[in-house]
């Protein structure tokens, strides 16, 4: 049992440890084209090209450190795509204490290509679920740093509840930035084949409730 428990323990690790090392992480990046902005401010976004007092250069996408422990999250929420591709998940605890959830898309290799946000409006340590009434944020120009903000989430998708399904945050509006379309494909063809249907654990994709630090 104990070389099961440390081998699940190495397998997290490993996908924790998987993002994509390309134009997110490669420093600054140019203005986004000016149609890119026009989509988005368009859809209600709020673009500020100096970034958002929230994000300090440097914080995003998070380092694993920041990441909340996998055993206190609960729930089974999935994040689709308007192309019916799932967006994956992960908790983490950002400046002053704040929980926000770091968006992101796969490749097929496994590698995660962190895009954009969700405030949840919680404490680190105190717990709670994260409500869709919160900000969402993205990255436009691809240098890992926010500089879209949409006000509310719940503005963006539908929300689908089965007994049979996991519940489904289903995007109405296309949040996928450009710069990311030019890694995946325009249709997102060249991310992983996992869909939003497939059962997958919470270490992989968190889902968005999480327990106090003292009832782990």
């Amino acid at each position: 049992m104990r070389r099961r428990g440390l081998l699940l323990s190495l397998i997290g690790l490993a996908w924790s440890l998987a993002l994509w090392p390309g134009p997110a992480l490669a420093g600054p990046a140019a203005a986004p084209p000016a149609e890119e902005i026009a989509r988005f401010t368009a859809l209600g976004g709020e673009y500020s090209a100096e970034g958002f007092a929230e994000f300090p250069p440097g914080l995003t996408p998070f380092q694993r450190w920041r990441r909340v422990d996998t055993s206190r999250l609960k729930g089974r929420e999935v994040y689709v795509s308007v192309e019916g591709v799932r967006i994956w998940k992960e908790i983490f605890c950002g400046t002053s204490s704040t929980i926000y959830i770091e968006l992101t898309l796969m490749d097929r290799s496994g590698q995660r290509i962190p895009f954009g946000w969700q405030y949840c409006g919680l404490v680190c340590c105190d717990g709670g679920s994260c409500s869709p009434a919160n900000a969402i944020f993205l990255d436009l120009s691809g240098d890992g740093r926010p500089d879209l903000k949409f006000p509310r989430l719940a503005d963006l998708i539908t929300i689908e509840r089965s007994w049979f399904k996991n519940p489904r945050y289903n995007f109405t509006k296309d949040i996928i930035p450009a710069w990311v379309r030019k890694i995946v494909g325009d249709k997102l063809e060249k991310v992983s084949t996992v869909g939003p249907g497939d059962s997958v654990g919470h270490w992989k994709d968190h889902p968005l409730t999480i327990d106090p630090c003292d009832q782990r």
